[in-house]
């Protein structure tokens, strides 16, 4: 999946990466209680190139001072409208269990995420949460670092974690 030629900007003549930072309308902090489904970070992907780019699979890491164990389910939507919540529009990609023990998680994409060339994509990470396992104070995130999606081109970036959620007193 990976093209091993090197595309050049046309201006300057240096390569120039693809990249993913944090989106726009990456949705704001929030509270979180027990049972409870929300969106925690929303990326933008650019496409440097003069090609299309398919994105096939990304790495999630946890971040926060909670448990990764709270988090029951991840969802990625490709967010058409670019508006930072779940709308009829946008495309689900990917449903999984959540970290366990671990923190970070690979998703595949089904279907693969295309960008056109020189355009940007947006993604959506949903988190879904345990009903007994939310602790009040604690605060759960993600952090998706350009090295760690699978793509026909490399990406660069290591935006910062999406806003955090914090678990909120029953």
């Amino acid at each position: 999946l990976f093209r091993s030629s090197i595309v050049s900007n046309a201006f300057t003549g240096l390569y120039v990466p693809s990249y993913i930072d944090v989106g726009e309308s990456t949705p704001s902090a929030a509270y979180i209680n027990d049972g409870e489904t929300a969106p925690v970070y929303q990326l933008v992907f650019t496409n440097t190139k003069n090609y299309s780019v398919n994105i096939s699979s990304i790495q999630v890491g946890f971040v926060g001072n909670g448990s990764a164990a709270a988090i029951t389910g991840i969802k990625l939507y490709i967010d058409n409208d670019s508006n930072g919540v779940v709308s009829s529009g946008d495309t689900l990609v990917t449903t999984a269990t959540g970290f366990g023990a671990a923190t970070t998680k690979t998703l595949t994409l089904s279907p693969v995420m295309s960008i056109v060339s020189y355009g940007r994509a947006y993604i959506l990470l949903i988190y879904e949460f345990s009903d007994t396992a939310v602790i009040p104070g604690q605060t759960y995130g993600a952090q998706v670092n350009g090295d760690s999606v699978t793509a026909e081109d490399t990406f660069s970036g290591s935006p910062s974690a999406g806003n955090y959620l914090t678990g909120h007193a029953a």
